[in-house]
């Protein structure tokens, strides 16, 4: 059977999901392996904030008895991750609880860990008590997958202590998501842990430093023909502690790319406006 899981693009749910569906369209129907799948397709639509779409499979799923205990994690797991992206943490906590109870007492690692980390998204008041459990768990399972939700949870956690404005913590963390993805020869995940860094040391008022990676990561995407909203937007806030007139062509940049994101125009609105105000 074909390994879906190693097909996720979380960048591109819409592509994602055509290779599932091919998959799918091949399979048995309503086994395991293919109820799995299907939590998968449920996540692609949630990515892209269909929740209608993502429970209504959930839903189908619901209704098929014979379910084994991976199953039944993974069923958990969507319902939640949908529900917390619609904002309903209470909902999403309860099943992320459930999952971790089945994931515990099947010794699923890898489920553990996601769980735990999923709980540090939903539960934000023990946000970092989850995160840091998981990542004890990673650190010492025998499982290479497992093992591979370092990289994140050192990312987790560090803009957990970023939010706590502990931010030398933060970039201790950051160093170590960075060399953790580098030493896997992941570029991209590379590039967001130096982002990560970079606006840490702008928090510090190191401004020169996080200007320095800010620039060398536009030039990085500019080869590979890419724009990152995100960095344009680094760059403004530091062009403009600087009170550098840069910062309005960089704050039109990062306006103009990030404003294509759905979830932030929903979530993050007064952000956007802020890059639209000083771009004007």
């Amino acid at each position: 059977m074909i390994n879906f899981d190693s097909l996720w693009n979380y960048q591109d749910p819409e592509t994602t999901r055509k290779k599932f569906i091919s998959i799918l369209d091949s399979s048995p129907q309503n086994n395991n392996y293919t109820l799995q799948l299907k939590t998968q397709i449920s996540r692609t639509y949630s990515l892209q904030q269909n929740f209608t779409k993502a429970h209504n499979i959930l839903d189908d799923i619901a209704q098929i008895k014979e379910r084994d205990s991976l199953t039944n994690i993974r069923y958990l797991l969507e319902r939640g991750r949908t529900f917390n992206s619609a904002n309903d943490h209470q909902k999403a906590t309860n099943l992320f609880l459930q999952a971790l109870e089945i994931a515990n007492k099947e010794q699923y690692d890898f489920y553990i860990i996601d769980a735990l980390h999923m709980l540090g998204i939903s539960d934000t008041n023990s946000s970092m008590e989850w995160n840091l459990k998981a990542l004890s768990v990673a650190e010492k399972t025998e499982e290479e997958k497992a093992r591979n939700w370092c990289g994140s949870l050192y990312n987790n956690i560090g803009w957990g202590y970023f939010e706590m404005k502990e931010y030398e913590k933060a970039h201790h963390l950051f160093l170590k998501t960075q060399a953790w993805h580098e030493d896997k020869g992941d570029l991209q995940r590379t590039l967001i842990a130096r982002w990560s860094i970079a606006k840490t040391l702008r928090m510090q008022n190191k401004m020169m430093e996080a200007l320095a990676i800010q620039k060398k990561l536009e030039s990085v995407y500019d080869d590979q023909q890419k724009k990152d909203g995100y960095v344009y937007e680094e760059l403004a806030e530091c062009y403009l502690s600087l009170e550098d007139s840069n910062y309005k062509r960089y704050a039109q940049k990062a306006y103009d790319e990030l404003n294509k994101d759905m979830w932030l125009q929903k979530n993050e609105n007064s952000r956007l406006q802020r890059l639209k105000k000083l771009a004007e």
